[in-house]
């Protein structure tokens, strides 16, 4: 039996792709990341994740109808989800969540302030912090968008047969907690 051999091929995203010639003649892209051996499922993967924020920002609020009948932009619908499930939380935090500067969380922030969907509250230790919450009007704006949402992504699964949704949300689910297991 032939010994494998493996020669480098490419570097895409810090995943270091290489190609290995079997004795069988053929040729299967393994990835290593971390340590391990990935199989064959990562080009394709690659090329699905690298088409896939274009096609989901066919949903961002701002892009349909929903956005237009709430007059919310994604950014500000994550930022609303952000204050909801964080009760009394910083900008900084936001920041943080977002991955953008904190003049830029800010803008969006103000921009939630104005439309009554935030408000912020002076922290009652140290007057220097100000925290924010989701009003009820916020509450009630971010239930309207899920729901809407929800209703266009029933539309894009009943496209898909059940065995492939299934799949696809065990997919997902492994793939989330893979990542979780990054930090």
């Amino acid at each position: 039996m032939q010994k494998l051999r493996a020669r480098p091929y490419f570097l895409l995203n810090n995943l270091f792709i290489i190609k290995v010639n079997s004795s069988y003649g053929k040729l299967f892209i393994h990835a290593t990341v971390f340590g391990r051996l990935m199989v064959s499922y990562v080009k394709e993967l690659m090329e699905i994740f690298q088409t896939l924020p274009q096609d989901l920002k066919k949903f961002a609020p701002d892009r349909t109808n929903v956005g237009n009948k709430f007059g919310i932009t994604g950014v500000q619908l994550m930022t609303l989800h952000f204050v909801k499930h964080n009760d009394n939380c910083k900008t900084s935090d936001i920041a943080n969540f977002l991955s953008v500067s904190p003049p830029d969380t800010t803008r969006i922030v103000e921009t939630l302030v104005k439309k009554g969907f935030v408000e912020r509250i002076n922290d009652e230790k140290d007057r220097r912090i100000i925290r924010l919450r989701i009003t009820g009007e916020g509450k009630k704006v971010f239930e309207n968008i899920r729901k809407e949402l929800a209703l266009s992504f029933s539309k894009i699964l009943e496209k898909i047969n059940e065995q492939d949704a299934k799949a696809l949300l065990r997919g997902m689910k492994a793939l989330s907690n893979a990542l979780k297991e990054l930090d």
